[in-house]
């Protein structure tokens, strides 16, 4: 019953799906109220634009795709430096 609810919303908005090869130009995700374009950058770096319909546009760096290190919106700025531990013993 709820993939019921949530199927006509997902193929309201249903398009070209992203595989490998056009994931390295970039997308984009929307939703109502709500877009996110993704675009390679340098250093191995993914740059993600929000832009909502209700707040102010954020940017956002994350390291692989996936760790977060630094936002930006008119509301304020956060940098996130990762620690990953160095020593020998830290995984044993």
């Amino acid at each position: 019953m709820a993939l019921a609810v949530l199927l006509p919303a997902g193929v309201a908005f249903a398009g070209p799906c992203v595989d490998a090869k056009s994931a390295k130009n970039g997308f984009t995700l929307a939703r109502p109220g709500i877009q996110s374009e993704f675009r390679p950058v340098a250093g191995g770096m993914i740059s993600v634009a929000n832009t909502y319909e209700s707040q102010s546009p954020q940017k956002q760096f994350l390291f692989a795709g996936l760790i977060e290190v630094f936002r930006d919106s008119d509301t304020g700025r956060l940098a996130m430096i990762p620690f990953f531990p160095t020593c020998e013993n830290c995984f044993r």
